[in-house]
């Protein structure tokens, strides 16, 4: 039996392997969200080259990404784009953030995890205070397309949005309660 569970596993691993798309080794710059709508991105990063995406310090604000190719090196300040792909998963730039608890406004990459009858966020946070100890936390937003306002998903919003289609408030409170 154990032979079995053994074989299975290594056959779904080389299966796995094999079929994997082989644009998971490349990440997508999207200047404006009509490129993204074309699918014609400004600049493709391939992994396989050494190409690299991240963001400048300071890393934890997530507002500056830094683009490393062969030999140069780029940095997109907010406003700069409207989102990037990386590996497959989707970021969008918001320039009208606001983490009010914190005081602040910045320009914040959300990652889009359900792209369906509305579009779902989500962002991880460090909560303020100590660097040591400090918790980590995923906040979750909402737009109605990729290009339409994001909100938070609370109380006030979902009555403001949708009192009137309870389908999309009851996928939402999935998140709201997270």
């Amino acid at each position: 039996m154990k032979k079995v569970i053994l074989t299975t596993v290594a056959i779904l691993i080389g299966l796995a392997s094999f079929g994997q798309n082989k644009e998971l080794n490349k990440s997508y710059i999207f200047k404006t969200y009509e490129e993204y709508q074309q699918n014609k991105p400004s600049l493709t990063l391939d992994y396989k080259k050494g190409d690299k995406i991240k963001f400048a310090f300071p890393a934890g604000l997530q507002t500056r990404l830094k683009i490393k190719t062969d030999n140069s090196v780029t940095i997109y300040k907010p406003g700069d784009i409207w989102g990037y792909e990386k590996q497959g998963v989707l970021y969008r730039q918001f320039a009208d953030y606001k983490q009010k608890e914190l005081g602040w406004e910045f320009k914040y990459y959300f990652r889009v995890i359900q792209k369906k009858e509305i579009v779902i966020y989500a962002v991880r946070h460090t909560e303020a205070g100590s660097y040591r100890g400090a918790r980590n936390y995923t906040s979750y937003y909402y737009s109605m397309d990729l290009n339409s306002e994001i909100k938070k998903i609370n109380e006030k919003n979902l009555q403001s949005d949708f009192k009137d289609k309870p389908e999309l408030m009851n996928i939402l409170n999935e998140y709201q309660s997270r």
